[in-house]
């Protein structure tokens, strides 16, 4: 889902959710080009963001999950494809697997399960190590937050 930012006409914003995926002490990365990441897409109109997090890892990684809690939201800037500025904030969510099978889409080269310390060194964005983290310790904890509005 875009929009555009209040003020600002000309910089769209992508509404987007995703999930660290955690598995025997382990967070699902997956690999496109040099870069690991979490897997994560666009909301849907009238899409809840955790919806959103549990649609995408299924369509990304064939995996079904369920939501432990949420971990926040990352915001960052980039060029769009008509190199116009545009801004992607990311609801994050804290998952294990509940089924599936490991399927990637073919835009991913590579899937790895990461053991935690293993983390830092391998995610490729400081922001989805913190990430990392903080769903370990969700994970550990047994917590659940609800989403802001």
């Amino acid at each position: 889902m875009t929009g555009t930012e209040p003020g600002n006409e000309r910089l769209r914003v992508h509404l987007t959710a995703g999930a660290v995926v955690i598995d025997r002490g382990r967070c699902l990365a997956l690999r496109r080009g040099r870069t690991w990441v979490f897997p994560k897409g666009h909301l849907e109109p009238g899409e809840r963001p955790e919806d959103t997090a549990i649609r995408e890892v299924q369509e990304e990684t064939g995996l079904d999950i369920a939501i432990d809690g949420y971990l926040g939201s990352t915001t960052y800037s980039f060029r769009g494809s008509d190199g116009r500025p545009a801004r992607k904030r990311v609801e994050w969510f804290a998952a294990h697997p509940v089924g599936g099978a490991l399927k990637l889409e073919p835009r991913f080269e590579d899937a790895r399960w990461i053991a935690r310390g293993e983390a830092p060194k391998t995610l490729t964005f400081p922001g989805d190590r913190d990430l990392a983290e903080r769903a370990f310790a969700c994970i550990a904890e047994g917590s659940s937050a609800d989403v802001p509005a």
